[in-house]
């Protein structure tokens, strides 16, 4: 009996090094190809809560999203805040397809890299300061000249 539950051990520790060991494989994967993309300026972020400066924080679905196409940001973001000067497309979201002025990507922490995008339309100009983890997952920070900042979170479509 005794000789049983060792070997039932022994093959259960067995099982949970190999599936670690694919985690691990499959984690490496997601990585490299989150930088591959990265690299490329060539990515598509899908957006899953909106945390507004002044309300709480809402879960918005898939449907919203920021792309990045070489030297072309493609924001299509939902927005609540005060706006602070008016213009007859501001509304409750950021939808805009714009030549982005500035990008600047930084690796500064090991499972991170920071991007900062800077992009003026004729409504308004915007900063925004993207965190892309390793594993995909996205925060996103938008701060706008004539609205009030706004902040998002998601996963990167791999």
């Amino acid at each position: 009996m005794l000789i049983a539950l060792v070997s039932v051990l022994t093959a259960c520790a067995a099982a949970q090094g190999i599936s670690g060991q694919k985690q691990a494989e499959k984690a490496e994967q997601v990585s490299t190809t989150v930088q591959r993309m990265l690299n490329a300026k060539y990515f598509t972020l899908s957006v899953n809560n909106m945390h507004p400066a002044s309300a709480s924080s809402k879960y918005v679905g898939g449907e919203f999203f920021l792309e990045v196409k070489g030297d072309t940001l493609r924001s299509y973001l939902p927005y609540f805040g005060t706006v602070y000067r008016s213009s007859y497309n501001a509304g409750n979201t950021l939808d805009f397809e714009q030549k982005m002025e500035s990008f600047q990507q930084v690796r500064k922490k090991k499972n991170c890299t920071t991007i900062y995008i800077s992009v003026r339309t004729a409504e308004d100009f915007f900063k925004y300061t993207l965190n892309i983890f390793d594993n995909g997952r996205f925060d996103l920070y938008v701060q706008p000249v004539h609205r009030q900042p706004i902040s998002y979170d998601g996963e990167l479509k791999l």
